[in-house]
């Protein structure tokens, strides 16, 4: 068989460190978010990136949360897991169906938890409900893009760094795009974000796993295998 991927684990250490990462990120937005002051640097930076508003940002910006639209979520998601049962992985797909359930609902109690009202509807360029806190797309969106591109490009030397950074970027993106359009705070798309990465990690952890029993099988135990 064609040798065209990595070691399975050879990016081990990096989603240690993007899980870490993401739990310290988290945090961090939490702490900003119960320790602002009314009015603080959350509200400062919020007023900041709503005053870079021009025609060609909003378009750019609308797509991007677009891809975070719950409705989107869950078709993608119907389709990802649909695509495993097909495939016949059935224990994965219920492994990350339950997962992803999981993060939902988590999302939603943090966000009935907390309760924090959304931005002033002065500034508000979409509509939106619920609370505020953490932000459900970069929380949950960017979580199932993610591990989309974990499990298409993970086994690939040359392009899975690159999936990687390109997810990066629309993960960064969709979280300013919550915050331009004026339905969130800088903090809840922080803690979102972090959140979102502990997710990755552990959907990385599940699929190289599953990778190397599924190869195990195949081929019995190896080490370092490549495909």
């Amino acid at each position: 068989m064609e040798k065209r991927g990595p070691a399975l684990d050879r990016y081990d250490k990096v989603f240690i460190v993007i899980g870490s990462a993401g739990a310290a990120i988290f945090l961090l937005g939490l702490m900003w978010y119960l320790l602002d002051v009314p009015h603080g640097s959350d509200r400062a930076l919020l007023d900041a990136i709503r005053g870079l508003r021009a025609p060609p940002l909003t378009v750019l910006f609308y797509a991007f949360s677009v891809l975070g639209n719950k409705y989107l979520l869950l078709a993608l998601g119907v389709l990802f897991i649909a695509h495993l049962l097909l495939k016949r992985k059935y224990r994965l797909g219920a492994e990350l169906y339950l997962l992803f359930c999981f993060l939902w609902s988590l999302n939603l109690a943090m966000k009935a938890l907390f309760s924090r009202e959304r931005p002033g509807e002065d500034g508000l360029l979409l509509d939106a409900i619920g609370g505020s806190f953490p932000s459900g797309h970069a929380m949950v969106g960017n979580a199932l893009w993610g591990t989309i591109v974990i499990y298409v490009f993970h086994m690939r030397t040359g392009y899975f760094p690159w999936a990687i950074a390109a997810w990066s970027l629309l993960a960064i993106l969709m979280c300013i795009s919550r915050v331009y359009l004026g339905v969130h705070y800088p903090s809840d798309v922080i803690a979102g974000l972090g959140l979102s990465c502990v997710f990755m990690a552990i959907v990385y952890r599940i699929l190289r796993n599953e990778r190397a029993k599924a190869t195990e099988r195949d081929h019995g135990p190896r080490t370092n295998t490549r495909i």
